[in-house]
């Protein structure tokens, strides 16, 4: 969705990593998501077999990283 692959954030956190986790946590705090992290891009996956089947194609949902990163980080302090 915005392009920024999850090596970006590796390779800048030292400079992005303080604000974005300000966003992130007034995003929290207000229960409001920015608009970006509510948008995906759906594309369709082959599996094995006849591709004019669609039982043979496995939808994903491409997600903003930075969405990811929250998800990931919520759900490990719920299973704290």
């Amino acid at each position: 969705i915005d392009g920024l692959p999850v090596d970006f954030y590796k390779s800048f956190w030292s400079v992005l990593g303080e604000d974005l986790l300000a966003v992130l946590n007034e995003s929290l705090a207000e229960g409001r998501l920015p608009l970006s992290y509510c948008r995906a891009v759906l594309t369709l996956l082959p599996k094995k077999g006849n591709m004019t089947d669609i039982k043979n194609w496995r939808p994903v949902s491409l997600l903003c990283t930075d969405y990811k990163l929250l998800s990931k980080s919520l759900a490990n302090r719920l299973t704290e």
